[in-house]
């Protein structure tokens, strides 16, 4: 069970991106749906119900993978971005003017 933790960490720190929740849970359930079905190879008769496969993977704190990323980094990032060039945007955003860099890939 602490294989199984550890690549669901793995997972959901590599794929965790906001705005990819229900890939993370279709995996989560998918994962866990293979893992119910190999326990319950193991003889010829059924060893694992799902009620004792949840109380298992509680047991052994198998958490589904959830989104990692985090929105305040992001934010503080652009914002420090915007600082750093005052003249990448236009003064009126209203006024549909292109940004600085927009305007010399155009050529104006």
């Amino acid at each position: 069970m602490a294989t199984v933790r550890a690549k669901y960490r793995g997972h959901a720190g590599y794929y965790g991106l906001i705005g990819n929740s229900r890939s993370l849970h279709q995996y989560g359930q998918q994962t866990r749906g293979v893992l119910f079905r190999w326990l319950n190879r193991r003889s010829q008769r059924r060893s694992c119900t799902w009620p004792t496969f949840e109380r298992l993977l509680r047991r052994f704190q198998v958490e589904m993978p959830k989104v990692m990323e985090r929105t305040g980094g992001l934010v503080r990032d652009l914002r420090r971005w915007r600082k750093s060039k005052p003249n990448a945007w236009a003064k009126s955003s209203c006024s549909g003017a292109l940004p600085a860099w927009r305007m010399r890939a155009r050529g104006r």
